[in-house]
């Protein structure tokens, strides 16, 4: 009785060791890089339809890589007269990026809605930058000059029409060399 307890808790012992090992080994599989995640979403893409509460938005997307075909950087960018799809798009995108654990690294120091709002009223621009790790997020937002469209049935009378683009793009830094880059030292 003695000898089988003995094995008893030989097997259990060895079980739990084996159980143990194969969860650490589960839990600690590396997670995939942040920027191969976004190039899967959008390797097959050109453009994107992105919808919001004010209206849809359309935006080309262009990935950007490295010499070892390794991504480095996603934008997406476009141009729509619905400025406030435009400005709730960016807000929307902002907040998800501060969701992910990206802190403010270059803005304005009026605060993003008030910059966003203001870039739309006159010829600035709108540009902020984010930083998580080697990770950026960059989005840029512009009104542009008003654009003439001709009011057909009215002979030569011109309306304008105010058109807003837009860029974001999500990158990693540490990729952007491939293998030839070099530490600057200064």
């Amino acid at each position: 009785m003695e000898k089988f307890k003995t094995l008893l808790l030989l097997i259990y012992i060895l079980t739990s060791a084996i159980v143990l090992g194969q969860t650490k080994k589960a839990t600690t599989k590396k997670a995939k890089p942040e920027i191969d995640v976004l190039y899967e979403n959008y390797k097959n893409s050109k453009s994107i339809t992105l919808y919001t509460s004010s209206g849809e938005i359309t935006g080309g997307v262009i990935v950007e890589k490295n010499s070892e075909n390794k991504p480095v950087s996603i934008k997406i960018s476009g141009s729509s007269s619905n400025k406030n799809s435009v400005s709730e798009f960016i807000n929307n995108t902002i907040a998800m990026k501060k969701k992910q654990g990206y802190k403010i690294y270059e803005s304005s120091p009026y605060g993003i809605d008030y910059e966003l709002e203001h870039s739309f009223q006159g010829k600035d621009g709108f540009h902020l930058v984010m930083k998580k790790g080697n990770m950026y997020f960059r989005s840029d937002a512009t009104r542009n000059s008003e654009i003439r469209v001709r009011i057909t049935g009215i002979g030569d009378r011109y309306d304008t029409e105010t058109n807003y683009t837009w860029e974001i793009e999500t990158g990693d830094s540490s990729r952007k060399g491939g293998k030839e880059a070099k530490e600057f030292k200064f």
